[in-house]
């Protein structure tokens, strides 16, 4: 498993220009909350057991992998993806629902024109075109993009 700063290093190769960030602050928390919305409405049973939405499931095993990464960045991706995940539940109610298919196709497809317009402007396709593991370096990078913007994470600046 590469390390943060390879991972950054990788991914912000392909976003050099203000704008392509700025298009993926928004961006990004708009596909990430709309796959949130279609993995809520898959369940994973083992009755009586277990039931549990695969969103969970994500959510967890992702914010793990954050945490591993950075403990900072990861518990603050992991309270994200969190809250995230409760308003994805209390839109979808864990079922396939008109609202919740309207918000899921408004988020994804307005989620992923401004993305593209920002690697139109960059002039350079995204990552994940090259290596399809970079969809998971967008959380991390605008966490730690963010966390500098702010002054929280100074010693993150790689």
């Amino acid at each position: 498993m590469k390390d943060l700063s390879q991972i950054i290093s990788d991914y912000r190769a392909y976003h050099t220009q203000p704008i392509t960030k700025y298009t993926h602050y928004i961006g990004v928390p708009m596909i990430v909350f709309s796959l949130m919305i279609f993995l809520s409405w898959i369940s994973i049973s083992i009755r009586p057991i277990i039931n549990i939405s695969l969103m969970w499931v994500v959510i967890i095993y992702l914010s793990l992998y954050y945490i591993k990464l950075d403990k900072g960045l990861g518990f603050s991706i992991a309270l994200v993806f969190f809250l995230l995940g409760l308003i994805a539940g209390g839109i979808t109610q864990y079922s396939v629902n008109k609202h919740g298919l309207l918000t899921f196709l408004f988020m994804f497809i307005l989620g992923w024109i401004i993305q593209l317009l920002g690697h139109q402007y960059e002039g350079r396709k995204p990552a994940f075109f090259d290596n399809l593991m970079q969809v998971f370096a967008a959380p991390v990078f605008i966490a730690l993009e963010l966390s500098v913007l702010f002054g929280l994470r100074k010693d993150l600046d790689i």
